[in-house]
């Protein structure tokens, strides 16, 4: 019986495990922009530490600011809608 409870335990913790695994997010533009302005430098690969540092202050990671800036270097469409956030902001 002591068995079957640890082996009971040891599957509800597993799947514990298993279900909180950290996924990665996509920010949003607004957000990337705040954190673009507040670090103000061109390639966050300059200064991972602010970057971390400001990224981490709204929830994100160093990671995630990165493969986001990536994109949005990649994809016109995004680049002309957050010089449309920067244009609303002034």
């Amino acid at each position: 019986m002591k068995k079957i409870t640890a082996i009971m335990f040891a599957i509800i913790f597993a799947s514990i495990a298993i279900s909180c695994k950290s996924d990665r997010r996509e920010m949003p533009l607004e957000d990337y922009a705040k954190i673009q302005a507040e670090i103000n430098i061109p390639d966050p690969a300059l200064d991972p530490q602010l970057v971390e540092k400001v990224a981490s202050k709204y929830g994100y990671s160093y990671e995630e600011y990165k493969d986001f800036n990536d994109k949005v270097e990649q994809d016109q469409q995004l680049r002309e809608k957050l010089g449309e956030i920067r244009l609303k902001s002034k």
